[in-house]
């Protein structure tokens, strides 16, 4: 037979007539089955505890304590409708501003600066001695040239880096070829290093790190881009993929995007299009899916824009109910799309099949958080 619930009455009549706690005496079989409930959490609207028909064929379980607050949405309500102004500076900063030279290779190397320069040379020629064998110490002059080598094969692309220096004069690059030799430049290519791979973590450490060997390149790209620039009032988090298909544990899979394969790279951009920060995702953690990766990647990204009345926009990825209010109490005002079976939307607006091309219906909560469909 289908469990059958007290209703709020019957429940206070019980309750009055319980012994006092000196006489009671209760068996473990009872107490198992049936929970105390406090006098103020008994009373005789039917909200509390509704009663449950004698016929019905379900089970239902009595309400328990909740540790997230009921979230109430009124239909066609009245949200808040001022957003305080966006009073910060935006745009490059002022250690941009003061340069003396405004060419794009000031404004690299601004980004790209010296002391990684000098990181890199140092590291590639540690990682040289390392082997064993007899080398040509990386000069920094040879670095500027190795990349600078690197973003012209970017603009002008070939099946080989080595057709750069065929004797096709069809294949041939005079440019390319004059900078460096190509012996040269495949021992650079091979040997270039950013990490001691002597005091790299284990697999297993505490401080393992899938990128190790690129950690310093990365840390120094997002210091140097959060530097470099103000962000605007409108913000954009999402993901990008970079294309490759060969094997890496951090290559990710998404056969609906146009890029399929590749590493997946969390993104906040400012409306000018400028990257202010970004976030390699390096795959599940001990073999374990994260929960709420959506919400911690937005709070990761989205930290230097507290308290500062930014908007932020994102996709259904990212969104929910939680985020959104997290943010609110930030001063950081979000929208985006959102799945409606996500927990604590609202249930009660317009179906999809009722509503004709130029409708829309909205709801709003009882923390002023706006569902508009």
């Amino acid at each position: 037979m289908p469990k059958r619930f007290l209703s709020a009455d019957e429940a206070l009549l019980l309750f009055n007539e319980l012994p006092s706690d000196n006489d009671s005496q209760v068996s473990s079989e009872d107490s198992a089955d049936e929970e105390a409930l406090p006098q103020s959490d008994l009373g005789e609207s039917e909200d509390v505890l509704p009663p449950i028909p004698s016929d019905s064929d379900e089970e239902v379980d009595a309400p328990g304590p909740s540790n997230i607050p009921e979230v109430k949405w009124v239909r066609k309500g009245k949200a808040r409708t001022e957003v305080p102004d966006f009073i910060e500076y935006s745009g490059p900063s002022e250690e941009i501003l003061e340069l003396d030279d405004h060419s794009p290779l000031a404004l690299f190397l601004a980004l790209f600066s010296m002391s990684i320069m000098e990181s890199i040379v140092f590291q590639t020629n540690l990682y040289s001695t390392q082997k064993g064998k007899n080398f040509s110490p990386l000069t920094q002059n040879e670095l500027y040239r190795f990349l600078a080598i690197n973003l012209a094969m970017g603009l002008k692309k070939m099946p080989s880096y080595r057709d750069y220096w065929s004797s096709c004069e069809v294949l041939h690059d005079s440019y390319i070829s004059k900078a460096m030799s190509v012996k040269r430049f495949a021992w650079i290519l091979s040997h270039l290093h950013l990490n001691d791979n002597t005091v790299q973590p284990k697999r297993g450490d505490a401080l393992f790190d899938k990128l190790y060997k690129l950690r310093p390149l990365l840390s120094h790209l997002s210091e140097r881009f959060l530097s470099a620039f103000h962000p605007s009032k409108c913000q954009s988090i999402d993901e990008s993929m970079v294309k490759f298909k060969g094997r890496s544990s951090l290559k990710q899979y998404m056969p609906k995007k146009p890029i399929k394969q590749g590493y997946k790279i969390w993104m906040r951009c400012d409306q000018s299009g400028f990257v202010c920060q970004f976030e390699i995702y390096t795959g599940k953690v001990d073999q374990l899916v994260e929960k709420n990766l959506g919400a911690r990647v937005v709070t990761n990204l989205s930290e230097q824009l507290y308290g500062k009345n930014h908007k932020v926009y994102m996709d259904n990825y990212f969104s929910s109910y939680d985020l959104f209010k997290f943010l609110d109490s930030k001063n950081v005002f979000a929208c985006g799309t959102v799945n409606m079976s996500r927990k604590h939307m609202p249930k009660n607006l317009s179906a999809d099949k009722t509503m004709k091309r130029g409708e829309y219906d909205w709801a709003v909560s009882n923390d002023n958080i706006v569902c508009v469909k």
